[in-house]
């Protein structure tokens, strides 16, 4: 249904019924149709219901504001068949300076530890590599179980769109402590060998190049991985071993690394089972 009926001054368009805050999926009782100004009206807004409902929303939108097209996506939230939600603890600078929110694509390295390198197929020795890319954020936590959001600025409204962005991501409204990702077999593996080898380092691309893909292991990681490359990595880690293993039973796993040695002494296992109680 078109809402974009005028006349030569005023014309019917469509706001949300109050601040939209960034991770949202608009549903149909989030919008009202309201009459504005011709003049008043964003060229980028989106005026069809039909354009905007399941929509995620990037930054938040006041309730005053049309829903320009850049501040809204089409983004994966729960998992397709065969994905998972994996959490995994994190802080704000793990999170790009606590700019990552739920709905957000992120690309995944591994910056290797010091004085550790792997050699790519024509003898280049390199400290980090990219291992994952467009993988989904499912959710970003605070320690009081808060989602992580963004405030909204009413003098934000008259910057550019780059500028509304950059001040919307630098105004969040907690501090991360678990993100929760969807992941296939193949990625969460990648993530974890990663893990064991390294820092993982996260990449938030162009929020403003909307879309939706499917989280891939890069072409480089997978050929290392199949090759044994990154066993025999591990191996030399003077005689350590460092595995991936969950440290929080619920309905996803949240995990961190643990450290064991190679001897069967100080090697810790814990096991989750059905009660969401941690067992040593």
């Amino acid at each position: 249904m078109k809402h974009l009926d005028q006349d030569r001054f005023t014309l019917q368009t469509i706001k949300p019924e109050r601040t939209l805050q960034s991770g949202e999926i608009i549903e149909l009782s989030m919008l009202r149709m309201v009459t504005i100004a011709s003049a008043a009206h964003q060229p980028d807004a989106l005026v069809e219901t039909e354009e905007l409902v399941g929509k995620v929303v990037v930054v938040p939108i006041g309730r005053e504001e049309e829903l320009a097209k850049w501040k809204l996506t089409v983004r994966q939230i729960v998992p397709l068949q065969d994905e998972r939600y994996y959490s995994f603890k994190t802080d704000s600078v793990a999170n790009v300076n606590n700019m990552i929110r739920k709905g957000d694509r992120v690309d995944v390295w591994v910056e290797f530890k010091s004085n550790e390198t792997l050699e790519t197929a024509e003898g280049e020795k390199i400290t980090s590599i990219k291992i994952i890319e467009g993988l989904q954020v499912s959710g970003v936590k605070s320690a009081e179980g808060i989602e992580i959001s963004d405030r909204i600025s009413l003098d934000s409204m008259l910057t550019s769109d780059a500028e509304q962005l950059s001040s919307a991501r630098g105004k969040p409204s907690g501090v991360p402590l678990l993100n929760t990702y969807i992941m296939s077999d193949e990625v969460y593996q990648a993530y974890a060998a990663a893990s064991a080898i390294g820092t993982i380092r996260l990449a938030l691309p162009n929020l403003m190049e909307s879309g939706a893909t499917t989280a891939q292991v890069t072409v480089d990681f997978d050929q290392w991985l199949r090759m044994g490359r990154l066993n025999t990595q591990l191996n030399a880690q003077q005689g350590k071993n460092i595995e991936l293993a969950p440290v929080i039973g619920n309905n996803q796993e949240v995990h961190e690394p643990l450290l064991s040695e190679n001897s069967n002494e100080g090697v810790k296992e814990e096991t989750v089972d059905s009660t969401n109680e941690v067992k040593p």
